[in-house]
């Protein structure tokens, strides 16, 4: 009975020529195998070149194989060959064992961990930074009697703004530093500025200008005192930063690390100048302390 229409038959054959193509580059990469150093009969040759290449080949130019030899093979690509003429040979198996999966799945699964464990390094990486808050609690957020006081003696000064209720801090009372900064995260009324303003400080803020917005502000001891607004960049965040003059009012205060004294804003009656001040403790009820 003629098998050559039969599709095992056929795979086969093309099986052979694969292990013979792989057999040709392992030696090209490696060196013949020690296997490879005896020659066939010459039965078994010309049966060979028959089988695989038909009369098309010179046998003068022909390299022969003995099948024991091919089977020594153990490239990546042999083994593959190998996992595929079992599944041929053996078609009503329900599934390959596990111990032989082809190198194409393992290479995925390999692939498929290292992104894993890459994706795990680059969230870890990008922790984000936790920064103690700055902010006390606000302790009260209609105007003081004293700041009532002080705006009445500025001519009738209006619009009271609560601007931020944190504590002062090393950095606040640094002379080297020279300024007062307030986050834009912890403005509570972030409205106080007029357009005229916001044009200036973002103009001195990208070095168009040298000055920033003049203004007032008077220390826990009703003293006014002349001072600068501007807007710097520290750390990657955007803060109102007070200058020229800030030393001066720690000097007059004597300020101390952990002093709170809440920030407000309010116009002055006459010129509507941008007014600020700083609220003595006593004057307020801090946590129910005071």
């Amino acid at each position: 009975m003629d098998n050559s229409d039969d599709p095992r038959v056929v795979s086969q054959s093309k099986l052979d020529i694969l292990l013979y193509v792989a057999a040709m580059i392992y030696d090209q990469e490696y060196g013949p195998h020690d296997d490879d150093k005896s020659k066939t009969s010459g039965e078994e040759e010309t049966e060979m070149e028959a089988r695989i290449f038909g009369d098309k080949v010179p046998r003068k130019n022909r390299v022969h194989r003995s099948p024991s030899s091919l089977k020594t093979v153990t490239t990546p690509w042999t083994r593959v060959i190998e996992q595929q003429r079992s599944v041929l040979q053996n078609p009503n198996a329900s599934e390959l064992d596990p111990s032989s999966s082809s190198c194409v799945t393992q290479f995925k699964k390999r692939r498929h961990d290292n992104d894993q464990i890459n994706t795990e390094e680059i969230v870890s990486r990008k922790k984000l930074r936790i920064v103690p808050p700055l902010e006390a609690k606000p302790i009260q957020t209609s105007p003081p009697d004293w700041l009532l006081r002080v705006m009445r003696r500025e001519e009738n000064a209006y619009n009271p703004k609560l601007i931020s209720t944190r504590k002062l801090y090393k950095t606040d009372l640094d002379k080297i530093q020279g300024r007062l900064s307030v986050p834009f995260k912890q403005v509570k009324n972030p409205d106080f500025l007029t357009e005229e303003e916001t044009r200036i400080i973002d103009k001195q803020a990208r070095k168009l200008r040298k000055e920033g917005v003049s203004v007032d502000l008077v220390d826990p001891q009703m003293k006014k005192h002349a001072l600068e607004l501007r807007k710097w960049k520290m750390s990657g965040n955007w803060n109102y930063v007070f200058v020229v003059g800030w030393n001066d009012v720690v000097s007059a205060n004597g300020f101390q690390v952990d002093d709170f004294f809440p920030l407000w804003s309010f116009r002055s009656g006459r010129s509507g100048k941008l007014c600020f001040a700083l609220v003595p403790p006593t004057e307020t009820s801090h946590g129910g302390d005071l």
